[in-house]
């Protein structure tokens, strides 16, 4: 349907890689531009098949850096989930 890029841009997103996975929570983290990247290794904590390729999924921890070289950003790839008790789910 599409050309061959967009296909393999697809498939990437849908897929990620560790490091692809990782540098995708910068998005949107800062406010500044990010020049730099670092990924510290953390571990394992999902893995499933999809379209029938391995996902392996790791906590680990990125970090955005500015122009200058200052650390702007440090976020981590698991999202923590929080759960409201039932009595206050409606609650702000």
């Amino acid at each position: 349907m599409f050309g061959p890029g967009v296909d393999n841009a697809i498939e990437k997103y849908l897929v990620p890689s560790r490091e692809l996975l990782a540098v995708l929570q910068l998005w949107r983290a800062s406010q500044q531009i990010v020049f730099r990247y670092d990924v510290i290794p953390g571990p394992k904590v999902f893995e499933t098949q999809i379209h029938g390729k391995r996902f392996e999924m790791y906590n680990d921890t990125v970090l955005g850096f500015n122009k200058s070289g200052k650390e702007v950003v440090r976020q981590q790839v698991e999202e923590p989930i929080y759960i409201r008790p039932a009595e206050r789910v409606n609650w702000l």
